[in-house]
């Protein structure tokens, strides 16, 4: 027993002292993100400022400039609220364009908080309204008032009507 390696008797691993995954990790940082005389190192840390500086200040502005609504259009002409304006889409039905509208009012609105089973009872009250023939290409519009007074009209279920609703809600993606 001399200066000869010991055997293991099991064939498990043998683990030896060094550094682990964090020291690497801070050895990265330190040399691309706060160090580095390379362009590329500075580059990538202006661009990351910038955008963190876009974010703080201009987030919400921001977002909904870049993202577009649900029709693939950004919605210019949603932005007077005393109308809300559908295009009428191949398919379309009175409860389709009645949820965008919903959906746009509520995008907009202060207080977005409907369950689904009242989404469906404003859709219900507000698609009896829509009178006009469904071309595509044609738009509608719906005041901003029959929308609030639906929504409103949502919110003042009794329980057992809610759970009714729900009921009829549970298939609806929204």
């Amino acid at each position: 027993m001399g200066n000869e390696p010991q055997k293991l008797l099991n064939g498990g691993p043998v683990f030896e002292p060094g550094p682990g995954w964090g020291f690497y990790v801070k050895r990265w940082i330190k040399k691309y993100i706060f160090g580095g005389d390379c362009t590329l190192c500075r580059t990538t840390r202006y661009i990351l400022l910038f955008g963190a500086i876009l974010l703080i200040f201009f987030g919400t502005s921001i977002r909904s400039y870049i993202i577009p609504n649900k029709n693939g259009q950004r919605s210019l002409e949603n932005q007077n609220r005393d109308t809300i304006t559908e295009i009428i889409r191949p398919g379309d039905s009175k409860t389709l364009l009645v949820r965008r509208a919903i959906a746009d009012f509520l995008a907009e609105s202060s207080d977005p908080s409907l369950t689904n089973g009242q989404k469906v009872f404003a859709e219900t009250v507000l698609s009896q309204k829509v009178t006009a023939d469904l071309k595509p290409g044609a738009s509608i519009e719906f005041s901003a008032e029959d929308l609030a007074e639906a929504i409103e009209k949502s919110k003042s279920l009794s329980p057992s009507q809610l759970l009714k609703w729900e009921g009829y809600a549970k298939g609806i993606r929204f």
